[in-house]
């Protein structure tokens, strides 16, 4: 079932969308993601960027690897309280919100688990695809978007795949920030807020980490955005759109990576390797760039982001689906 629901705290109220129950979704193993609202938190002004990109901390999205990029998770932030943890074969599911709320100026984080589940081996056979990527049998590459890109196998074979804690953050006001999940896609959207605060819609992902090899994985489709960031290995790589030329990707507000790709689904892969300091980011199993990693902003080390950060428009909206996380 389909429905929408208002998620309240501290007076604001988050619009959800939801295709099914809480313990429907227990019961078949999905993760449960909680919803949170919060006003602004010190990370740096979100700027407007013109297209194409803007200078780093003038007007822009803030410069890579700087203090600019703080997460409202690790600043000053206040729980709501621990999710209540599902039994297997329970059927309680939600949340149970804590009695500790955010102050003024502060950020409600989402607290609590999702249900996990055990590593899950990426089936289907795969045809080499153009360019020298591997492509799923049926599937294209089409040019900055894809169809029937759902997998590289050529990438992910021997990595473990692993089900982290998933939370969902909203910054700059409840009433901008819409989100829901439909067959099994997400959908975050994030609307002006006039006061032109700061504004996030993010899925934050509870997998950090200091050492090893780590791999995100995900096809996304981004609707609308300008300067708008649609994923994060934080914080320093960021995947930017802008609007011109069909909608264009890049590595920040730099690297360019793709251009007609709004509408359109392209299939993601990013893979930091620790040892050597290095990021590389693949668009429908090719390789785009690599690029140098910067220190961890937090003692846990580095995590992921995805779903819209930040807008120089009226809106920003990204839809992500098959998201996966691997390790070595």
């Amino acid at each position: 079932m389909r429905s929408e629901f208002p998620q309240t705290v501290d007076g604001f109220a988050l619009r959800c969308v939801r295709s099914f129950s809480a313990p429907f979704a227990l019961l078949v193993g999905l993760p449960l993601i909680l919803c949170a609202c919060s006003s602004a938190v010190d990370e740096g002004s979100p700027g407007v960027s013109a297209a194409g990109g803007a200078a780093a901390g003038d007007g822009g999205l803030p410069a890579a690897g700087s203090g600019a990029m703080e997460d409202p998770a690790s600043a000053g932030t206040s729980n709501m309280g621990s999710a209540g943890t599902a039994s297997s074969g329970g059927a309680t599911g939600g949340a149970s919100s804590g009695s500790s709320g955010a102050s003024a100026g502060g950020t409600t984080a989402m607290g609590g688990t999702t249900a996990m589940g055990g590593a899950t081996a990426t089936g289907g056979t795969t045809a080499t695809g153009g360019m020298g990527g591997a492509v799923e049998a049926g599937g294209a590459v089409g040019m900055g978007g894809s169809v029937g890109v759902t997998s590289c196998s050529s990438l992910t074979d021997g990595w473990t795949q692993y089900k982290p804690t998933i939370s969902l953050q909203c910054e700059g006001g409840a009433a901008f920030c819409t989100y829901g999940k439909v067959d099994g896609i997400e959908s975050f959207k994030i609307t002006k807020n006039p006061a032109n605060v700061r504004q996030r819609l993010e899925n934050r992902v509870h997998n950090d980490y200091l050492t090893g090899e780590n791999q995100f994985e995900g096809d996304v489709r981004v609707i609308s955005g300008d300067g708008t960031c649609v994923h994060q290995v934080f914080k320093f790589l960021m995947l930017v759109a802008y609007p011109q030329n069909g909608g264009e990707l890049h590595q920040h507000s730099g690297t360019f990576l793709a251009d007609h790709v709004f509408n359109k689904w392209v299939h993601v892969n990013t893979i930091h390797d620790v040892n050597t300091g290095k990021v590389d980011i693949y668009f429908d199993c090719v390789k785009k760039t690599t690029m140098n990693q910067s220190a961890p902003s937090v003692a846990s080390g580095w995590y992921n982001k995805f779903g819209v950060y930040n807008l120089g428009g009226s809106e920003a909206q990204s839809e992500w689906k098959n998201v996966k996380f691997y390790r070595k």
